[in-house]
């Protein structure tokens, strides 16, 4: 993912993505890894799509996907994330 972003025009990078929110962060493993090790599923859930479902508890916010999955439909639904 560095490389492309480093690949991007510069004036593209520094109007974009040198400029992020101050609001835009990041939630540490000591907050999520217990979080993600407490997500019940029928079959087990892959790290990213764990971890996407332990932020989205963590910071009650909702998930946005880009492909339609049924268990972590399901899983958010049961944890109520929209």
């Amino acid at each position: 993912m560095s490389r492309k972003l480093a690949g991007l025009p510069d004036d593209f990078r520094s109007q974009r993505i040198d400029n992020l929110s101050d609001c835009i962060g990041l939630v540490g493993p000591r907050l999520l890894v217990p979080v993600m090790a407490s997500i019940v599923t029928r079959r087990r859930l892959n790290g990213l799509a764990a971890e996407a479902l332990a932020v989205a508890v963590v910071t009650d916010r909702s998930l946005v996907v880009s492909t339609e999955h049924p268990l972590i439909r399901d899983v958010a639904r049961g944890l109520g994330i929209e």
